[in-house]
Formats: C-alpha cells, sequence, structure tokens
C-alpha cells in the first residue's frame, strides 16, 4: 500500500483550506487603511488573502508620532484581533463491516489466548471446589454402611455363639452345659476374627480410595 492509499484510509479533507472569518476590527479599520472595495466586502480570507493583506498594510498604514499622538502603525495581528480561524476537519471515512466483524473475532482469539497463557500453571482443583464425598447425603450413607457393618457382625457372632452353643448337638447329641459354652465361644471368636479380617481389608480399601480426593482439597 503506498502513502496515498494509506492517507485515504486514514480519512481525507474535503476543503483544505485555512480561513480566518473577519471580526469588527478589521472592518472598523479597512477605512482607515484606505483599501478598495474589494477588502471592504470580504467576510473571509483565505492564506493567500493574508499574505496580500500584510503586504497592503504595510505599505498604506501611517507612521507613528507618538509625541502628539498621531496616528499610529497598523499591524497584521492588531487588524485580525476578533476574528475567527477555520481549521479544516478531516473527514473518516466509515470503516467496512466485514473488517469490524474479523477485527472483533481477531481481538476475542486474543483474550481468549491470552487468558489461557495466564491461567496455565493454576491448579484447577480449589479446595472450595464441590467434592462428593463432603456432602450430606454421602456422610449419611457412609454412617449407614458402618451402622449395618457393625450390626452384621453382632449378628455374625451371636449366629456363631448359638451354632456352637446348640447347633452341634444336631450331629454330636447331647452334651454338658460347659463344652457346649466353649465350642459357642470358640465358634463365635473364629468368625469375629474372620469379620474383622474382612471390615478391616475394605476400610483400608475406601481409605486409600479417598486418599487423592484429600490431597486435591488440601
Amino acid at each position: 500500500m503506498d502513502s496515498d492509499d494509506s492517507r485515504t484510509c486514514l480519512g481525507q479533507l474535503n476543503d483544505p483550506n485555512v480561513k480566518i472569518t473577519l471580526g469588527d476590527t478589521y472592518f472598523s479599520s479597512v477605512e482607515e487603511l484606505g483599501l478598495n472595495e474589494t477588502w471592504k466586502n470580504k467576510s473571509v480570507l483565505s492564506i493567500g488573502d493574508v499574505k496580500e493583506l500584510w503586504k497592503l498594510v504595510k505599505s498604506s498604514s501611517p507612521a507613528t508620532d507618538s509625541k502628539h499622538g498621531d496616528k499610529t502603525k497598523v499591524f497584521l495581528h492588531e487588524l485580525l484581533q476578533g476574528s475567527e480561524l477555520s481549521i479544516p476537519g478531516l473527514e473518516v471515512p466509515k470503516r467496512n463491516p466485514q473488517l469490524e466483524k474479523r477485527i472483533a473475532e481477531l481481538r476475542s482469539k486474543l483474550e481468549e489466548k491470552e487468558y489461557q497463557r495466564m491461567t496455565r500453571n493454576v491448579d484447577t482443583s480449589s479446595p472450595y471446589k464441590h467434592i462428593k464425598e463432603d456432602s450430606v447425603a454421602y456422610q449419611m450413607k457412609q454412617m449407614n454402611s458402618g451402622i449395618v457393618a457393625v450390626f452384621q457382625f453382632v449378628i455374625s457372632l451371636a449366629a456363631a455363639f448359638l451354632f456352637g452353643f446348640s447347633g452341634i448337638q444336631i450331629f454330636y447329641g447331647e452334651m454338658e452345659i460347659a463344652v457346649r459354652l466353649l465350642l459357642g465361644i470358640a465358634f463365635a471368636i473364629i468368625v469375629g476374627v474372620a469379620e474383622l479380617y474382612i471390615l478391616v481389608v475394605h476400610l483400608d480399601a475406601v481409605e486409600e480410595q479417598h486418599a487423592p480426593i484429600e490431597k486435591k482439597s488440601q
């Protein structure tokens, strides 16, 4: 793209000329300077007109005589006091809607890329993140499971004791009460040890399952 095209993209000036709208000081002084009707009828001056006016003012201004209070020399800046300078405005062309859409998409992609870069090293496992194991329903379920396990343990011990105390008589007939009591206790101990072993293995497996979740929440 050359320089002319780039300037056109930035905008263009419909009227590049700087103009000066004349004030009251000019019209009150134009008679004293003895300017012709052309200058008297002007209300707006261009830069070229200002240069020409400066030459006329320089040649037609009276000399300075400060002792007797005569007319003094008129300067151009005094003549233009109260005038208004009009600077041309830049007309900016409307941007292409497709270009605007494309720029918006690129800006969105850049923002997303910057966000991903900023959060690249951030751990998404927040300690405040909702964990299923922390819910009340899960805790109640675990408590119920523990109660059921204890109840089953007690029932197993009672059933083993009853089998040793009374059920063994089905196979061997009548036995003394002391022997039956020892057999009931022995069967209860054997079943209790087996139940405890199974319970410990189960609790250990549950503990290993919850260990990674506890580490993430810390």
